[in-house]
C-alpha cells in the first residue's frame, strides 16, 4: 500500500471513528433522558396509587373553578375553593358512587348533572386512568413528560415535571377543559 492510499484510508477510518463516537455519546444521552422520563412516570404513578393532594385551577367554556383534590385509598375528594358560590362544596368519588355535599346537605348524584362535578370528575378520571397506566403515549420534551390518553371517549394530555413526577397541566380539548396543578404532594 502506498502512502497516498494509506492517508486516504486513514482519513476515512478517522472520520468513521468520530461518527461512531458521536453516535455513542448521543445514545448514552438519549438513554439518560429515557431513564429520567421513566423515573418521573413511575414517581407519578406511585403517587397516584398511594395517595396525594393537589390544588387545581380548572376552566372550561365560561366556568372557572379552583379545588383541592385529595386521594386516599381508592377515594378521591375534590373540595371547591372558588368561585364563592360553590366554595365548600365537596365531591367524593369512590368506586361505585359520587357524593356531593355542601354544609349539612349531602346527596348522591349523576356525574353529568352538574358542571363542577363534571369538571372535577374529568380530572379524577384522568388520574384513575394514569394510575392504571391507561394512557396511549408518553412524550419527553425539555423538562416535561406528556402522557396522552382517553377517558370516557375524550382525549387528554397530562403534562408532568420530568424531575419530580408532579402534574403541571391537563387539557381535554373535547370538553374545552384546561387545568393547572399546584402544590402536589404524596401522602
Amino acid at each position: 500500500m502506498d502512502k497516498k492510499t494509506f492517508k486516504k484510508y486513514s482519513a476515512i477510518i478517522f472520520i468513521i471513528l468520530i461518527i461512531l463516537t458521536l453516535l455513542t455519546v448521543a445514545l448514552f444521552k438519549k438513554s439518560d433522558a429515557q431513564k429520567v422520563s421513566i423515573n418521573a412516570e413511575s414517581v407519578f404513578n406511585e403517587a397516584l396509587k398511594c395517595g396525594f393532594s393537589v390544588k387545581v385551577n380548572l376552566s372550561s367554556n365560561d366556568t372557572d373553578l379552583s379545588a383541592d383534590i385529595l386521594k386516599q385509598d381508592d377515594v378521591f375528594t375534590a373540595t371547591v375553593t372558588s368561585p364563592d358560590t360553590l366554595c365548600g362544596m365537596v365531591f367524593t368519588y369512590s368506586a361505585d358512587t359520587v357524593n356531593v355535599s355542601y354544609k349539612d346537605m349531602s346527596v348522591d348524584i349523576n356525574s353529568s348533572s352538574a358542571p363542577a362535578l363534571s369538571l372535577t370528575g374529568s380530572v379524577v378520571d384522568v388520574f384513575k386512568a394514569c394510575s392504571n397506566k391507561s394512557y396511549t403515549a408518553v412524550y419527553s420534551a425539555g423538562d416535561t413528560l406528556t402522557l396522552n390518553g382517553e377517558v370516557e371517549n375524550t382525549d387528554f394530555t397530562l403534562t408532568i415535571d420530568k424531575q419530580s413526577g408532579t402534574p403541571i397541566s391537563l387539557t381535554m380539548p373535547k370538553l374545552n377543559l384546561k387545568c393547572e396543578f399546584f402544590n402536589f404532594s404524596k401522602k
